[in-house]
């Protein structure tokens, strides 16, 4: 696997994760 394909893939999976996390009025530290 390509490093940073899966390391961009990642970052995408985490800010949906954040998004997510913001619209349900979860704070992330």
């Amino acid at each position: 696997m390509d490093k940073d394909r899966f390391r961009q893939s990642l970052g995408g999976l985490i800010e949906a994760y954040e998004a997510v996390a913001h619209r349900l009025g979860v704070k992330l530290d």
